[in-house]
C-alpha cells in the first residue's frame, strides 16, 4: 500500500499516476458519517452540473475528477492510519513548486516575473492552494529547519505569484485553525 500511496503522491508531476486514485476509495469507509456526507456533497457538486451539460464528455470527465479527488482523500486516510501523516506531502510539494517556476520561465522567458505562475497540469488557483498548503505545513509540522524554510518560502512565493485569492483565503483560514488548535492544546 505504501508504494501505491507514493505513486499517487507523484501524480501532480506525472498525471497518468492519477489512475491509482480509485484504489484508495475503500479507505473512505473509515471516515465519520459527517465527513462522508461532505465528500458526497462535493462529488454531487461536480457531477450534477456535468449531467446537464451539452458536451458529451462533461459527465465522464467530472466522474474522473470526483474519483481522483476522493481517491486522494482515501490515500490520506490510509497514510494517516499507518502513522505517516502529512509529512511526505511537504517533500512532494517541492518538485511541484520547482516545476511551476521552470514551466513559467520556459514559456515567458525573462518576463516570467511579470506573469501569473503556471504549470502544465495545474491552474493558477490550484497552484495558489498548493502554495498555501506548503506554508501551513512548514508552520505546523516538524521538518528539518532548512527544509522548513525552503518549503515555507517556496510555498509563499508560489502563492503570491499565482495570484490566487482562494489560496490566500486557505492560508488565512488554515492559519487561524492551526492557532485555535494549538491554543486548545491540540498540537
Amino acid at each position: 500500500m505504501r508504494v501505491l500511496a507514493l505513486g499517487l503522491a507523484l501524480a501532480p508531476l506525472f498525471p497518468p499516476l492519477a489512475l491509482l486514485a480509485p484504489l484508495f476509495l475503500p479507505w473512505l469507509k473509515g471516515l465519520y458519517p459527517g465527513a462522508l456526507g461532505l465528500l458526497a456533497a462535493y462529488a454531487l457538486s461536480l457531477l450534477l452540473p456535468a449531467l446537464f451539460a451539452p458536451e458529451p464528455l462533461a459527465l465522464p470527465l467530472a466522474l474522473g475528477r470526483a474519483l481522483y479527488a476522493l481517491g486522494l482523500v482515501g490515500a490520506g486516510v490510509a497514510l494517516a492510519r499507518r502513522g505517516v501523516g502529512l509529512r511526505p506531502l511537504g517533500y512532494g510539494l517541492l518538485p511541484l513548486y520547482l516545476s511551476a517556476f521552470l514551466a513559467t520561465y520556459l514559456v515567458f522567458g525573462d518576463r516570467a516575473w511579470t506573469e501569473r505562475l503556471m504549470h502544465p497540469f495545474h491552474s493558477p488557483v490550484g497552484l495558489g492552494l498548493m502554495g498555501a498548503l506548503g506554508v501551513l505545513l512548514a508552520l505546523y509540522l516538524r521538518y528539518p529547519l532548512l527544509l522548513r524554510l525552503f518549503l515555507g518560502l517556496l510555498g509563499g512565493a508560489v502563492l503570491l505569484l499565482s495570484g490566487s485569492r482562494g489560496g490566500m483565503l486557505a492560508l488565512l483560514l488554515g492559519g487561524a485553525g492551526g492557532l485555535l488548535s494549538r491554543a486548545r492544546g491540540g498540537g
